[in-house]
């Protein structure tokens, strides 16, 4: 991605790939239980990517680049899936 990407163009895109391989988000939260304001916004996809799944992905991390040791600088958002079914060892729970 380029330094030039602008936040609308980097949002379009996140929110995009979301939806391609999730669909719509269920629900989301920009704040916590007890009304403070979040710095990024938290999506819940239910039954996604399979059934007795749901997966929780960040929306708005990627707005803020993180330098890496090497000094590069990348932008990304974050997601886990938790699942009921034990045999999907695939999929890593969420913490």
């Amino acid at each position: 991605m380029s330094e030039t990407t602008s936040d609308d163009d980097l949002a379009e895109r996140v929110f995009g790939h979301y939806e391609r391989w999730l669909g719509e988000p269920g629900r989301s939260w920009t704040h916590t239980a007890d009304g403070e304001g979040l710095p990024v916004q938290v999506l819940l996809f239910a039954h996604q990517p399979l059934p007795e799944t749901t997966t929780y992905a960040t929306f708005g991390l990627s707005k803020t680049a993180l330098r890496q040791p090497s000094e590069s600088l990348v932008r990304e958002e974050s997601s886990c899936a938790r699942t009921h079914l034990s045999l999907l060892a695939m999929l890593q729970p969420c913490s």
